[in-house]
Parts: C-alpha cells; sequence; structure tokens
C-alpha cells in the first residue's frame, strides 16, 4: 500500500491506468501521478504540464498507447512524447454550443469555461477519443478536431450515466435509463434490456459487446 506519506498528493485516487511503457499512472484530486515502482512523480496544473486542471477524472490508454486524462471539469488532454498537450475545446466568451459557465467561489477564474463533470473516457472504431460530461452531452477529438453532440444533433436524450467502448470499436452509452450502441455513426438501443433504473456502470466483454451493471445485479 501507498499512501500521502509515500509520495501520492492526495489520498483521494480517482483512477488509475498502465500503457504499455510501463509507468503506473494515478489520477488523484490534486495532481496526475507517474509511478515507476518506486517513486512518485506528481504533475499539476500550468503552463510547466500543460495540463488544465489537478483534479483528474479520468484516464484511458487509446489503442496507439497514447494515454489521455480527462480533468474533473471537462479539460482534456494527450501524454506524447514525454509531453502533456491540451486538447481541450476552446474557451469561447460567447459561449459556445454546450458550454455553461464555471464560477469556483473563488478558487478559480469566473470566465473558466467547462463541460462538467467529465466521468468517462472511450474510444472508437475511428480511433476518436470520447469524453462524458455530465450535463452536456458528448465530446469528441479526432485528429485535432473537436465536435459536440447533444440531444439535439443525434444523442439519445437522457442524462448520461456511463460511456463504454467495446473490443470492435462501437461505443455503448447508458443515459435515461437506456442502453445504446453507436454502430456506423448511429446510435441504436439493443433489445433485451430492461432495467428497473439507472445502469450505473459498463465494461467491455472479452467476447466482444459489455458487461452492465444494472439495478437488479
Amino acid at each position: 500500500n501507498w499512501h500521502m506519506e509515500d509520495g501520492l498528493p492526495d489520498a483521494t485516487v480517482t483512477a488509475l491506468v498502465q500503457p504499455r511503457e510501463g509507468y503506473l499512472w494515478v489520477g488523484t484530486a490534486r495532481g496526475l501521478v507517474r509511478f515507476d515502482g518506486v517513486q512518485f512523480k506528481t504533475f499539476g496544473a500550468g503552463p510547466a504540464t500543460g495540463l488544465m486542471e489537478a483534479h483528474i477524472g479520468a484516464l484511458m490508454v487509446d489503442r496507439k498507447g497514447v494515454l489521455w486524462v480527462a480533468g474533473i471539469s471537462g479539460s482534456l488532454a494527450r501524454y506524447e512524447q514525454g509531453r502533456f498537450h491540451n486538447v481541450s475545446p476552446a474557451r469561447d466568451g460567447a459561449g459556445g454550443a454546450g458550454f455553461v459557465k464555471y464560477d469556483a467561489g473563488g478558487a478559480e477564474p469566473s470566465t473558466r469555461w467547462m463541460w462538467g463533470r467529465v466521468s468517462e473516457l472511450a474510444e472508437d472504431a475511428e480511433q476518436a477519443v470520447w469524453s462524458v460530461g455530465a450535463d452536456h452531452g458528448l465530446l469528441r477529438w479526432h485528429d485535432g478536431e473537436i465536435n459536440v453532440f447533444t440531444a439535439t444533433n443525434g444523442l439519445p436524450a437522457g442524462e448520461i450515466d456511463a460511456l463504454c467502448g467495446d473490443a470492435a470499436g462501437n461505443l455503448w452509452l447508458a443515459a435515461g435509463h437506456m442502453l445504446y450502441c453507436r454502430r456506423d455513426g448511429r446510435w441504436g438501443a439493443p433489445s433485451g434490456v430492461d432495467p428497473a433504473g439507472p445502469l450505473q456502470r459498463l465494461a467491455p466483454a472479452r467476447a466482444g459487446g459489455v458487461w452492465v451493471a444494472a439495478p437488479r445485479g
């Protein structure tokens, strides 16, 4: 076991992932940590690291071995060749589609634009990266281009509870007490899923498809 006295910046661990390079990356409420088996190296927010915020919401390694980092309030970064590259949506003072103004009670500038709490990251068959904002639909990043999906432009209606990509590159979405799958650019609801409440977790199955944690088990 490792604790703050061993080098962790915070006792709250929000995400874990291990790329092919072998390092263990640990997301915490006060920074991203790289662990080599002996020492912890913490990456906080700021120009020196390229991370927009220290509170990490999710981590993912894509098919190319690139590490993706999602901040709790919507920032998105990728780690390549020893550096973090911010790929967050541009902060638009006019309030672009889906953006809301964020006021952290003086902890951060009130002019910050955010997506809400990012809880999941997933990769599709085109190697695009998707992230979930708790109140603002989905964000898709592909080859430097960002697209926003909400119920007004093809996203299934309902509050998003979970997102997952399967081995074939299909996206699975739990929203509004329903399960949806995105194949060939279209969302559809598979038959045989009738939960009694919100679907709480999704995880890829080795044989294809996903495992679903429902209220009844």
